[in-house]
């Protein structure tokens, strides 16, 4: 992120730009979504040059209209600069547009070949998108960079699904599958990612807390490891192995990881604990009516009466001094 900043302040130094003749050159960071009666409100972070620091500023501008297509022009409107969104990071969308539902707006975003289908899709829990960029970001970066890096990293990590726009779209359209949101909150002048927010088809129905939404992640699939918590222990796998299958009208879920235990005693336990808390994960998202794995397309039936069944097979993963770790 940092090189991305410096990179474009190097641009923009080489160039002799400024604010006010940036032209091309003003990216957007991020953005807040919200609804307003019959409108949508945007605001757009942009990262412009500090000529007194090697960080980029940000500045934030607003608009607002009945389509996505209508409030991403009236953003730019009126300025002496043209708003590139391709290099939006992430988009955060609060209550006011999750509890009406998100089809409409993450239709009319896919189809605006302004925005990039890859950019990440954030619920805000319990505040208004536009508060997100009132808080400071660590290092004094713009928050879009900063929220950008950390969701990357914890995607990694599996501590929350990776969700960009195109595969909320796929999964509202298409794919039969309930898309599920990483979610960010604010602590005090801060953001920090916070769980995730579930779905029944385009509605939020339910929130997942950080170490819930670990669980998902690891049955999703979604990152290189994962990091279950056993009494707030942290069991950390690798070489993920995860597989849906059904038979006779029952759902089995596979999964299958490499785990850093000394002992197979204590392999044993991370196989029962992974093993308990991917089941009550079944159970929260049969609460919620949230088919985020896919239950009811593998199975051509209503999802929540299907029997699911979680096995988990944990291996001791060896050292590169050879032996158990």
């Amino acid at each position: 992120m940092r090189r991305a900043g410096a990179a474009l302040l190097l641009c923009l130094l080489l160039c002799g730009c400024s604010w006010k003749d940036a032209g091309d050159l003003s990216a957007v960071t991020a953005g807040t979504i919200s609804r307003e009666g019959q409108q949508y409100q945007l605001t757009a972070e942009l990262a412009l040059p500090d000529a007194d620091t090697a960080v980029p500023a940000s500045k934030q501008v607003s608009g607002a209209a009945q389509t996505m297509e209508q409030a991403i022009d009236d953003t730019g409107a009126g300025l002496d600069v043209q708003l590139y969104w391709s290099h939006a990071r992430v988009l955060f969308l609060d209550d006011t547009v999750l509890s009406g539902g998100i089809g409409s707006c993450v239709q009319e975003l896919h189809a605006d070949s302004a925005v990039r289908p890859s950019v990440r899709v954030c619920a805000v829990r319990e505040s208004r998108a536009a508060d997100i960029f009132a808080c400071q970001s660590i290092g004094g970066e713009p928050v879009g960079f900063s929220v950008g890096d950390s969701l990357s990293y914890a995607i990694q990590q599996s501590q929350v699904p990776d969700m960009p726009l195109y595969r909320v779209y796929n999964a509202l359209e298409t794919q039969g599958i309930d898309p599920v949101l990483p979610a960010v909150s604010l602590a005090g002048e801060q953001v920090q990612l916070d769980g995730c927010a579930l779905f029944s088809g385009e509605t939020c129905s339910g929130w997942l807390n950080r170490e819930q939404t670990a669980v998902l992640s690891l049955l999703l699939h979604s990152g290189e490891q994962a990091v279950l918590y056993d009494d707030g222990e942290p069991l950390v796998l690798r070489a993920i192995r995860v597989r849906r299958s059904v038979a006779e009208d029952a759902c089995e879920i596979q999964v299958s990881a490499d785990v850093a235990c000394k002992t197979d005693e204590q392999v044993r336990r991370a196989a029962r604990v992974a093993q308990e808390q991917c089941t009550h994960m079944i159970e929260r998202l049969k609460q919620a009516d949230c088919d985020a794995l896919g239950i009811g397309r593998l199975s051509g039936q209503a999802w929540r009466t299907v029997p699911v069944t979680v096995s988990v097979t944990m291996h001791a993963a060896q050292s590169t001094e050879g032996g158990n770790q």
